[in-house]
Order: C-alpha cells, then structure tokens, then sequence
C-alpha cells in the first residue's frame, strides 16, 4: 500500500478497463443489436456486452487485452 493509508483486514481487488469497453466495442453490431445465437435460456435476445462476448471473437480479444487493465482498490481509508 502506499504509505499512509489503511485498509481493512480484506482489500477487494477488482480490475478497471483502461479504456472502457464501451467505448472501443460499441463499433460491434452484436454490442448495439444482437446475433442469432444470443439468446438465453428463455428465448429471449440479449445485446451489449454479453452477446458480444459471446458472438465475436474480436472483441473477446479487445476486451482480455492486458495492457487495457489497471488493478483498482475498492476501500481504502485515508490514515489518521
């Protein structure tokens, strides 16, 4: 940690999208429309991110892209 904060005893680490995945995936017509296979168990469309993840291989890779993340610490408390 950086000197001079404190955190709880568990730190929930989450990963952030340096860019947004909105931003570089909604050039996808999955991400604004939908594909013929994505449709959950219902029957129902789905569109955005998950049928993108689903229906393209491009964007799987954008979006797993290593040199997009940055870890994010979710609490952190100023010290004292």
């Amino acid at each position: 940690m950086p000197e001079g904060f404190q955190t709880a005893v568990y730190i929930k680490r989450e990963v952030e999208y340096v860019v947004p995945a909105e931003n570089f995936c909604s050039t996808f017509p999955e991400w604004r429309k939908s594909n013929p296979v994505c449709v959950d168990s219902k029957g129902k469309a789905f569109k955005g991110r998950n049928c993108a993840e689903k229906a393209n291989k491009e964007y799987r890779l954008m979006q797993s892209d290593l040199y997009n993340f940055a870890l994010a610490i979710r609490f952190v408390y100023a010290a004292k």
